[in-house]
């Protein structure tokens, strides 16, 4: 049996299949409505408690939020390299659709070669996973806790 390349790669590729996932979650958490509601009938509890339940009904914990903020600036920093349209639309392929491709379908969708089709997958993995890796992007970007 072979050694893993890296033993990383299987946590990232994790995050990227679970990214969708995660952006829907905090989509619905968005969507929630946060002003309370005054119930005039008789016998009611009075005042709705919609912002404490969209707070606690986020679906995220810490490390959910982590790889998602870190898919999510990954997918930024790609979309921004040469051929950023294609390179967005082989990830999408290959973790983020339904009927997922291998890389070798994507490619084919996306009229690019194999070789060329891997490279960005590989670099969209190693970009992931700077900005997730502990001491990485992601923690110098965020504000420090007091």
């Amino acid at each position: 049996m072979s050694k893993p390349r890296d033993n990383w790669r299987p946590y990232v590729i994790n995050a990227l299949i679970d990214y969708p996932w995660y952006e829907e979650t905090v989509r619905e958490a968005q969507r929630q409505s946060i002003t309370t509601q005054i119930n005039k009938g008789r016998g009611g509890s009075g005042i709705s408690r919609t912002t404490e339940s969209a707070a606690l009904r986020s679906g995220l914990d810490d490390e959910q939020l982590r790889q998602y903020e870190a898919v999510k600036n990954a997918l930024e920093e790609m979309s921004t390299r040469p051929y950023g349209k294609e390179r967005m639309k082989l990830i999408k392929l290959i973790y983020f659709e339904k009927n997922k491709k291998t890389i070798e379908g994507a490619a084919q969708e996306v009229y690019t070669s194999y070789r060329t089709a891997r490279r960005w997958n590989d670099e969209m993995i190693r970009t992931t996973w700077e900005w997730l890796r502990p001491g990485g992007k992601l923690d110098h970007h965020r504000p420090k806790k007091r």
